[in-house]
């Protein structure tokens, strides 16, 4: 017996002849050889016995139809070598069993796909099109990017197939962004973060749904967890003028930082639209100066007027302004927070300062506690629902019902003197 090389797939055709009598016709299967296994494989083609060639493996070219057989044996064992070849220059391991399934279409190109790599193809669409995914959303499918990897991690995977995406994978990764400490902290994300990053994986399986990568959705029975109400927390009027009057030792690099939250606090803007302001975001009209931008995490317009105080901090930098093009002095988010940290401890401010708490402070403080609606508070943040903005409505309608109590409680004590 010849030894077989078993680097090399060995394609054998023949008839499968069955010992049921007053039988014909058989059926002609392709037995594949690779590394001492076999595998059978029907052509979906039948011969009798006295027209087929053992020797060659083909039909006795006698008839046209059966010259016609013998050009589609010769284009499936083709097509098993093709198959064979594809997958010997993958860097995945494979058996007859793998080029069975390839040849009978079980396995399409996507089997092998590895879900990281479907994540990245997906998020780099999401990049072509920044009308629709502005930069704090690009931000976000980065993390959770990051988060799937340290899951992974954690249950000794490298990466998994996307085929192999399961509602126990989710499940399990639910568990980890809840349970795992932030880097850097002593405690784990909370319930609001852990949605966005679920809901980033979700909008990736759904694409992969809809392009049929994947016929099974893992988030099947999975019960997405709704956004929680958080508690808003902002600045009252007499800490933002607390702020505004402390000199903070003379620290120059302190003194830019607190002008930067403060304009934050007159303008409502997030940090990452306030520091790459620029000449040209600002516009003059009938009512005074007036901010024009693009916001960095919904990509949407946004107008705001600048009142007295945001102007009042922007004509401090024209210097700078005219050195470096920039509104505002030029300071990293980083930075900005430890400063804002030893600032709030300077000033007694037992808030924790960071430029959420300022656009925070800017629409209670600022807006609604001066009697602006609602529907312009929503439109000065750049909301795209009004839904968004209702929270703040909220705080203060607590703030107004707990004056009422302290009122009546006067009025009270009063009558009794």
């Amino acid at each position: 017996m010849k030894a077989t090389d078993e680097s090399k797939l060995s394609v054998k055709v023949y008839l499968l002849q069955s010992k049921k009598k007053g039988r014909i016709k058989y059926s002609v299967y392709a037995r594949i050889i690779f590394q001492r296994q076999k595998s059978d494989i029907s052509l979906h083609i039948t011969a009798s016995s006295k027209e087929w060639d053992k020797e060659n493996e083909m039909f006795l070219p006698v008839k046209p139809i059966n010259r016609y057989h013998n050009n589609k044996i010769l284009t499936e064992k083709d097509k098993l070598l093709k198959i064979f070849d594809e997958l010997k220059n993958g860097s995945t391991h494979f058996s007859v069993k793998t080029i069975r399934q390839k040849y009978r279409g079980e396995i399409t190109e996507f089997s092998s796909m590895l879900f990281l790599d479907y994540y990245d193809s997906y998020v780099n669409d999401c990049k072509m099109r920044p009308s629709e995914y502005g930069e704090g959303v690009l931000e976000h499918y980065a993390k959770t990017r990051r988060h799937l990897v340290n899951y992974m991690k954690s249950q000794k995977l490298e990466n998994i197939k996307l085929i192999n995406l399961t509602r126990n994978f989710i499940v399990g990764f639910e568990h980890h962004l809840l349970s795992t400490n932030i880097p850097g902290k002593d405690h784990p994300m909370n319930r609001n973060t852990a949605t966005t990053y679920l809901r980033k994986v979700k909008a990736s399986v759904n694409k992969a749904l809809q392009k049929e990568l994947i016929t099974k959705n893992p988030f099947m029975g999975f019960k997405l967890p709704t956004y929680k109400t958080t508690k808003i927390t902002y600045l009252n009027n007499e800490e933002v003028q607390a702020l505004k009057e402390h000199d903070l030792g003379g620290n120059q690099s302190l003194i830019k930082v607190r002008d930067i939250f403060l304009f934050s606090v007159y303008t409502g803007l997030r940090f990452s639209d306030a520091i790459n302001l620029k000449n040209q975001n600002i516009r003059k009209t009938k009512t005074g100066l007036e901010i024009r931008i693009v916001q960095k995490k919904t990509r949407e317009a946004l107008e705001v007027p600048m009142l007295y105080q945001a102007v009042t901090i922007y004509d401090k930098y024209q210097s700078e302004r005219e050195e470096t093009g920039f509104i505002l002095p030029r300071i990293c988010h980083q930075k900005t927070n430890t400063y804002l940290k030893v600032i709030g401890s300077l000033v007694g401010i037992s808030v924790i300062l960071t430029h959420k708490v300022a656009r925070h402070s800017y629409a209670t403080t600022i807006l609604l506690e001066n009697g602006v609606d609602l529907k312009s508070v929503s439109k000065f943040l750049g909301h795209s629902s009004i839904k968004s903005t209702e929270i703040y409505a909220q705080v203060t309608k607590k703030k107004l019902a707990n004056t009422v109590v302290m009122v009546n409680k006067k009025l009270g004590d009063d009558s009794q003197t």
